[in-house]
């Protein structure tokens, strides 16, 4: 996706190691690929402005669309997502159909999402996820790679 300046860090960084973004307030709890959160002195809409491919899932999360492992909407009015490492995310009411129509647009969206069954989400072409973690662990251990092209 690119890169991106967090106030705090000494370098950019690369938009594809963030997973989701968690609002405070005036503040920002960004969650890492390593397990590494951060508290960032930004809102949440600063985020959203400037980071135009993660998905506004509910008032106070962000998410990046590479990061999502299932959807599921067990009924009209209600769903979740997964991300790859195992963490479940409420979507806001109002926000599923244009969640859900903006995933197909991303095409990452592997078939058909009917209520009340998953909707599962193709990894990023290129990308590998890899690493493990155990539920004892306090950081989860993961990291993302470009596949080498032959």
């Amino acid at each position: 996706m690119g890169t991106i300046y967090l106030i705090g860090y000494k370098r950019n960084v690369d938009t594809d190691t963030i997973i989701w973004i968690e609002g405070y307030g005036n503040y920002t709890k960004v969650h890492f690929l390593s397990g590494e959160t951060s508290l960032i002195t930004q809102t949440l809409k600063w985020f959203e402005r400037n980071l135009g491919n993660f998905i506004r899932i509910n008032k106070s999360a962000l998410v990046n669309p590479l990061h999502i492992d299932w959807l599921e909407q067990p009924s009209p009015n209600h769903a979740a997502i997964c991300l790859f490492n195992g963490i479940e995310l409420i979507l806001s009411r109002r926000r599923i159909k244009p969640i859900v129509a903006r995933l197909k647009t991303l095409s990452v969206v592997k078939r058909e999402v009917t209520i009340g069954e998953p909707m599962r989400i193709k990894k990023r072409p290129g990308y590998s996820a890899t690493g493990f973690s155990k539920p004892s662990d306090k950081l989860m251990n993961f990291s993302l790679q470009r596949k080498r092209s032959k």
